[in-house]
């Protein structure tokens, strides 16, 4: 089978408390091996690592990466982005913190869908509408 790559793009935000003073915010690709769900394999994303600056006024910043797929793999990937280290704050006294549970995120290049609970049993009767509701589900693995 031919090598073939299939390539998209994520938005990521992060968010912090507060607005006061410039957060410097670095970011790596991937997550510790101990960390990925047994049977992934790290995937690639596009840069593996930057740092972002969240000005002072705002209470967020977004970033892209790249999500790049590889079809030729035989075991599924798993896609993961973490801060490694305390944001830097230049000139502010006490600093900016990470929340422990809130530096990783991964990402689903798919998105899995699911339907809404409300649309789970949908019974119609004639004449009439239906509505369907269909959910993106962020933060899920799925083969």
């Amino acid at each position: 089978m031919p090598y073939v790559t299939v390539t998209r793009i994520a938005a990521l935000v992060i968010d912090r408390r507060g607005a006061f003073g410039e957060v410097h915010v670095d970011w790596l690709s991937g997550q510790a091996v101990q960390d990925r769900p047994s049977g992934y394999r790290q995937g690639s994303l596009s840069p593996v690592s930057d740092s972002i600056t969240i000005p002072n006024g705002q209470d967020s910043a977004s970033f892209l990466v790249q999500v790049q797929l590889s079809a030729s793999r035989y075991e599924p990937e798993v896609f993961a982005v973490h801060l490694p280290r305390e944001p830097v704050t230049p000139n502010v006294d006490g600093g900016a913190r990470l929340i422990a549970d809130r530096s990783v995120t991964l990402i689903e290049p798919f998105g899995v869908i699911q339907f809404g609970p409300d649309s789970r049993n949908v019974y119609q009767t004639e004449p009439g509408t239906g509505t369907i509701e269909v959910r993106l589900l962020p933060n899920t693995l799925c083969d």
